[in-house]
């Protein structure tokens, strides 16, 4: 029998994004117990998050599952679509969005699925019928407002991110989408506060030093844009080049590296 501790250290493994060790906790679990679904969903996201799709199909398949549950249907269409069936995985996530009671994922995977195939506005209308059956989950709204911001409806992504950014800050990504679309339509002095409220809360983020460096750059204050962009080299070296490309983007900030690389090659 599975504790809840074993089943903890699977999902806490799953959670820190160690695929490797998240994969072997669930084979154990599995061992003991077939039928233990909580484990096979761990092994299933494990696998995706390897990059082996195919074995989460042969895992799912070969394994005692309840058909119509939305968690399986939704991992099998991730990984059908992660091979490149796209027909084969909308048609297993098609299957997921109509269990009741809803399963939020499914709607966002169904979503990917039709970007993928450059069905924009089918993706957004299986998103906003996520949202109207489950309002209050954040993952639904994150997602919708994603991807009308991608199809250019900056108006109604900054509405769903001003909604998410007051109700749940915390939500990942939710801070920076918003300052994104907010830059997006001119609004650079609110996409400021917002990221540097968000900084306040997340000390350690170099995407939103980043993203107050570009902005700083659209200003002219290229003092500030280095201030930010020296921060992202020390407390994230493999962020880097990411700074390099942000200064690149910029006229004063191309100028800058010509000049700092003149004095670097004068002082050589």
């Amino acid at each position: 029998m599975t504790t809840p501790n074993e089943m903890g250290k699977a999902l806490n493994a799953l959670q820190q994004r160690n695929f490797v060790e998240a994969e072997r906790l669930a084979r154990l679990l599995l061992k003991r117990e077939r039928r233990n679904a909580q484990a096979l969903e761990v092994l299933a996201e494990s696998l995706l998050g390897l990059g082996r799709p195919d074995a989460v199909l042969t895992e799912l398949q070969k394994r005692p599952s309840d058909k119509a549950n939305p968690v399986f249907l939704t991992l099998l269409g991730r990984a059908s679509l992660d091979i490149g069936k796209g027909a084969e995985a909308e048609r297993f996530l098609k299957e997921a969005v109509l269990v009741v009671p809803s399963y939020a994922p499914a709607f966002v995977a169904l979503s990917e699925a039709l970007s993928i195939a450059g069905r924009l506005s089918e993706a957004v209308s299986v998103l906003e019928r996520g949202v109207a059956l489950l309002p209050r989950h954040p993952g639904l709204s994150f997602a919708l407002a994603k991807l009308l911001a991608e199809s250019g409806d900056l108006k109604a992504s900054r509405a769903i991110c001003a909604r998410l950014y007051h109700g749940v800050p915390q939500w990942p990504g939710a801070a920076l989408l918003f300052a994104r679309v907010l830059e997006s339509l001119g609004e650079s002095e609110t996409a400021q506060t917002v990221l540097r409220d968000f900084l306040g809360r997340n000390p350690f983020t170099a995407v939103a030093r980043i993203s107050l460096a570009r902005l700083a750059l659209q200003e002219g204050d290229l003092d500030t844009a280095m201030h930010r962009l020296r921060e992202v080299a020390r407390s994230a070296p493999e962020l880097t080049g990411q700074a390099v490309l942000t200064l690149a983007e910029s006229p004063r900030g191309r100028l800058h590296l010509r000049v700092s690389k003149a004095i670097e090659s004068l002082s050589g």
